[in-house]
C-alpha cells in the first residue's frame, strides 16, 4: 500500500505529517494529518486504527477542485 499522501485540500501544500493519537492506555485511536504550511495549519483526525488504512482514507477524498 502506498504511503504517498495527497496535498492539503485547503492550501495545496505537499508536505503533510501523520501522527498517531493514543488514548491513556497506549492504544492508537486515530491518526492526525497535519499540513506543513504554517499559515494554513490544517489538522484532520481519521479514526481508523491502522496507519495504512487511514492513509488510504485520506487519499480517497476528491482532488482539489474536483467535483464529487
Amino acid at each position: 500500500m502506498t504511503t504517498e499522501l495527497k496535498p492539503c485540500p485547503f492550501c495545496g501544500e505537499k508536505v503533510f505529517s501523520v501522527h498517531e493519537i493514543c488514548n491513556g492506555f497506549n492504544q492508537i485511536v486515530c491518526w492526525e494529518f497535519s499540513c506543513g504550511n504554517e499559515v494554513c495549519g490544517t489538522k484532520t483526525a481519521i479514526y481508523i486504527k491502522e496507519r495504512d488504512m487511514a492513509i488510504a482514507a485520506w487519499n480517497k477524498r476528491a482532488a482539489q477542485g474536483e467535483k464529487i
